[in-house]
């Protein structure tokens, strides 16, 4: 699997430092390796990488393509985790297509299955996925109960605690609560610093700063 494993390291390399079109062929070149190397779990961490490459770069359609490829691969081999992260990956999809009802179908149903499976961890992040899209159709009551519960789930989890913060900081400013934004901002920045996430850090930063603007 050398080749295919250098390819899947570059494109995730490129993704990090974002060269996206670089990383979209490292991805290519990876499914395609796996798949003739005969590991069909590989393979699927490799769909699932070239749909968010192709997600990451307006491609829907062929990151559509990948995600659907990866859960009908890892279910029939019986990967559970491959198939669950490609099905939120798709929720995640329809919510850029501003289709949220079907993001909350699917969210839905990738939660029912880390809950039968046990998965707390996937189960937090499905949680947070169907506050996300919950938001936007004024369902904040959903919002709120899928936070609280996704907040359960997070302990030891900085990074995941911080998008919770976030997308509670968003829900206060929704409410007109600019206190209760404001100190949700800056606990997710101190959360992402402490999990040495930078991007989401910027992220929360710049959010406290446009707070401050129409303050």
């Amino acid at each position: 699997y050398g080749r295919a494993d250098a390819h899947y390291n570059l494109a995730q390399l490129d993704l990090a430092e974002g060269r996206l079109a670089t990383a979209q062929a490292h991805a290519d070149s990876s499914v395609a390796l796996y798949a003739r190397t005969g590991n069909p779990q590989l393979q699927a961490g490799a769909l699932n990488l070239q749909g968010q490459l192709a997600a990451a770069r307006g491609e829907l359609p062929r990151a559509t393509e990948s995600f659907t490829a990866c859960v009908a691969l890892s279910d029939s081999i019986g990967f559970l985790d491959g198939k669950l992260v490609a099905q939120k990956n798709l929720g995640s999809l329809h919510q850029q297509r501003g289709d949220y009802e079907a993001a909350i179908r699917t969210f839905r149903e990738v939660l029912r299955e880390v809950e039968r499976a046990g998965d707390r961890q996937l189960e937090g992040q499905a949680r947070y996925s169907l506050a996300t899209a919950y938001l936007p159709v004024g369902r904040t009551a959903d919002a709120e109960r899928e936070l609280a519960a996704a907040d359960r789930l997070a302990a030891g989890q900085p990074g995941q605690q911080a998008r919770l913060a976030l997308l509670r900081a968003d829900l206060g400013l929704r409410a007109g609560d600019t206190v209760a934004a404001n100190e949700q901002a800056t606990r997710a920045r101190n959360l992402y610093r402490a999990a040495g996430e930078v991007a989401g850090e910027v992220t929360a930063t710049a959010n406290l700063g446009l707070m401050a603007l129409h303050a």
